[in-house]
């Protein structure tokens, strides 16, 4: 009876072990968490203020956002979201106003959407983002209220 009661526990035992290397296998990073960086630049390539609700982004120069937070560890470029989300309300010179919407989360008009950036990679879990206001913007701009 002894060596057929060890078997079983050999037998138990292995089957034990296979199941938590299934497991251990399975969650393989999937559900782990990297801190990630994002860097947002404005390029303001007009001669007007630009007002946001970031910052003020003087004529012909640059305001630059820097995030940090968690997101997955094989980020890609689609997976972040830009600073501004809902309502974006752009001002120029305190007098015109430009409002761009999200749809939803990271995708919408202008700068509310992550497809509008030029992205540029800078390490496995760090991206640069750009976008730039030009006079066009400017022109579609209305009167503010």
């Amino acid at each position: 009876m002894q060596p057929k009661t060890n078997l079983m526990c050999y037998l138990l035992s292995g089957i034990n072990g296979i199941v938590f290397i299934i497991m251990i296998s399975s969650c393989g990073g999937e559900n782990v968490d990297c801190l990630v960086t994002s860097t947002f630049v404005f390029l303001n390539r007009t001669n007007h203020i630009i007002i946001t609700s970031e910052g003020v982004i003087n004529p012909n120069s640059e305001l630059s956002i820097r995030q940090e937070g968690l997101g997955p560890c094989s980020v890609k470029a689609s997976n972040y979201v830009p600073p501004f989300l809902g309502e974006t309300n752009i001002i120029f010179n305190n007098d015109k106003c430009l409002v761009y919407q999200s749809e939803k989360v990271g995708r919408g008009e202008g700068p509310a959407g992550i497809d509008n950036y030029v992205s540029k990679r800078i390490s496995k879990l760090h991206y640069e983002f750009r976008y730039e206001f030009t006079d066009l913007d400017y022109e579609k701009a209305e009167d503010c209220n």
